[in-house]
Parts: structure tokens; C-alpha cells; sequence
């Protein structure tokens, strides 16, 4: 007999009804709710947190990633230049999730741009590689997608996923 996991989910869900004003909760809950691939969920929890605080880059980009999940790309734009655009710890992430909506809209060369952006800040990241050679095997720009996919192994090796991507 095994022991139950706990849904992180109804116990977030419990915690920010017993405390809607901790900023934290609202960030914790939309994350576990998009791991959980409720992102419609996420989106709602983190867009009410954004009103209580509409400064806050950590929500914004929380919201940025959610909505790139749902694939609502165009909606994420916004939210991933709000954390971009200012030095903070999320600004190279912050310009991956923006490079993964324009590359899947179409805008190739604003996406190159970005990912270029987050490579500056954070080179060694493998995360960012791994990215963008994943969204451009998806647009079929298949040549940048290796040189990404090839990168991310170099800085990571053990990273069965990328590897099985390159066959």
C-alpha cells in the first residue's frame, strides 16, 4: 500500500484562499498548475495575481511561461518583454520564452534576436540552447537547430531528451 501523493494543486488552491495576499502563493500555485498542464488554470491564478501586483517580474514571467505553454504565444510577448526589458534574475529566461513565441509566430529573425539576448546574459545555460533548438526544428530551420541542440549538449551532456533530438 502506497502513500498518496499530494495535490499541490487543491493545497495551493486551500493556502490562497487562507492567505490572498501573499504574493508567493499566487507565483507556487501558477507553476504547479502549469506543470500540471492546467494552464488555463495557471494563467487565471497568476493574471489575479498580476492585478495585486502589476509590478511583479516574477508573476509576469510566470504568466509569460504559462501562456507559452498553452501555445497563446502572441499573448505571451508582452509579459516576457515586461521582465526582459530590466536587469533582474529572470531577464535571460525572460528573452528565451520571448525568442520561443516569435519563433513560433513566424517572426524568425525578432526570436534569433532574443535568444541571442539570453545567450549574452546567461551563455553557459544549456536550457536556452536546448530551446531554440527545439523551436527551430519546429519552423524547419533545421541547421540552427542542431548548432542549438549540439551547444546545449556541450554545456550538459546527460541530457537524454537532447540527444535522442539529434538522433
Amino acid at each position: 500500500e502506497g502513500v498518496e501523493e499530494p495535490n499541490l494543486g487543491v493545497i495551493g488552491q486551500k493556502a490562497l484562499e487562507r492567505d490572498p495576499e501573499n504574493l508567493e502563493i499566487y507565483g507556487n500555485l501558477g507553476f504547479v498548475l502549469i506543470q500540471e498542464s492546467r494552464h488555463a488554470e495557471a494563467c487565471a491564478i497568476l493574471e489575479r495575481g498580476l492585478r495585486n501586483w502589476p509590478e511583479s517580474l516574477w508573476l509576469s514571467y510566470q504568466l509569460a511561461y504559462g501562456l507559452h505553454e498553452a501555445n497563446r504565444f502572441a499573448e505571451a510577448i508582452p509579459f516576457a518583454e515586461k521582465v526582459a526589458a530590466r536587469p533582474n534574475s529572470l531577464q535571460a529566461r525572460a528573452y528565451m520564452i520571448l525568442g520561443m513565441c516569435q519563433v513560433c509566430l513566424g517572426q524568425i529573425a525578432e526570436g534569433k534576436a532574443a535568444f541571442e539576448s539570453a545567450l549574452k546574459l546567461e551563455p553557459r545555460l544549456a536550457m536556452i540552447h536546448e530551446n531554440a533548438g527545439y523551436v527551430f526544428n519546429l519552423v524547419g530551420r533545421f541547421p540552427e537547430a542542431i548548432a542549438h541542440l549540439e551547444r546545449a549538449i556541450e554545456l550538459k551532456p546527460d541530457q537524454p531528451m537532447v540527444l535522442n533530438y539529434l538522433g
